[in-house]
């Protein structure tokens, strides 16, 4: 790595870590819903896995996508449920 490009960067961490000091509140809001989809997607996909190879319920399963993640993001476990509950009357 050359000097102009770590002297690069160096200058877009500390941009980084400016911007976020400036706006503490939105980045830990972004925080919040990065781990609750982290949590809602492995939860889906241990709820999946149990209901497939132990309960033999193949027509319970909740697909992993956009929308289950947007939707676990925002509603965290509750959205998990939701998602079950809907493919319950759905399927």
């Amino acid at each position: 790595m050359t000097n102009n490009q770590m002297l690069t960067l160096i200058i877009i961490i500390c941009l980084v870590i400016a911007v976020m000091a400036m706006f503490p509140n939105f980045f830990k809001g972004i925080g919040r819903l990065i781990v609750n989809c982290a949590i809602g997607i492995a939860l889906i996909w241990g709820i999946n896995y149990i209901l497939i190879n132990v309960f033999n319920l193949e027509a319970l399963k909740v697909g992993i996508n956009i929308v289950s993640a947007i939707v676990v993001s925002v509603l965290g476990v509750p959205g998990v449920a939701s998602l079950y509950i809907v493919q319950y009357f759905i399927g």
